[in-house]
């Protein structure tokens, strides 16, 4: 079943093109990417295991903050999940590599977004605002604005500097979903950031039935806010 599979993404266009998400909690949305690696995302299986917890979350967030955008599939997702429940679509997406920032741009004016429902900030965030680095809490009158923020971290390991410029972000009422590349920051982001937002949630990588396991790094989980009792 895997080598159909394979042989099935090579017969797929290799340049970019806008692609629909047709299940899942963010679907509606369109990001522009290469069909041949972007497939699960389409299917509404990329990161599959977060579903049930994005689901309940973004029935409650007022405002998404993308802190690692790559080709937009989380920011456009949550838009279109925002418009379908008839919402403000206010999303903040933040993506240093100039070649995914243009592919938000183009889906940002494909889905007709404008720079207030959708800001796209092409900065790395972190712990100090400097040339090359923002940090969340430079951001801190939208913060101030939200009720419910959705905040998803994405960094490839710099989780604790984005977290250590965000402590006007870290209450109760965000909703944290932090993809962790290391094994020790699992316990030292809950103990050090729980105190702030209340207890964190890990979820592991499951293999999906014929599909399998993602190509992705075995060090490699989520923490997630706690949905029950909020």
């Amino acid at each position: 079943m895997r080598s159909l599979l394979s042989a099935a993404k090579r017969v797929l266009p290799a340049d970019l093109i806008f692609l629909p998400i047709i299940r899942g909690p963010l679907r509606g949305g369109v990001f522009y990417a290469c069909p041949r690696v972007s497939m699960r995302k389409v299917l509404g299986l990329y990161e599959a295991e977060l579903n049930p917890w994005l689901a309940q979350a973004l029935n409650r967030a007022d405002l998404v903050v993308d802190v690692g955008a790559n080709d937009g599939y989380f920011t456009f997702g949550c838009a279109s999940a925002m418009r379908q429940q008839g919402r403000p679509v206010k999303i903040l997406a933040f993506e240093p590599i100039a070649a995914h920032v243009q592919q938000l741009r183009r889906a940002q004016s494909h889905g007709n977004y404008t720079e207030d429902e959708i800001a796209i900030v092409s900065k790395r965030v972190g712990r100090v605002d400097d040339y090359d680095h923002v940090t969340l809490d430079a951001f801190s009158e939208l913060r101030a604005a939200s009720k419910a923020p959705l905040l998803k971290i994405d960094v490839e390991g710099a989780e604790l500097d984005v977290l250590e410029g965000a402590f006007t972000w870290l209450s109760p009422d965000t909703l944290l979903v932090i993809e962790v590349h290391k094994l020790e920051y699992l316990d030292e982001i809950a103990q050090r950031f729980a105190p702030l937002v209340g207890a964190l949630d890990r979820i592991d990588q499951q293999p999906l039935p014929v599909l399998g396991r993602e190509m992705r790094d075995a060090a490699n989980w989520w923490l997630v806010s706690r949905l029950s009792g909020r």
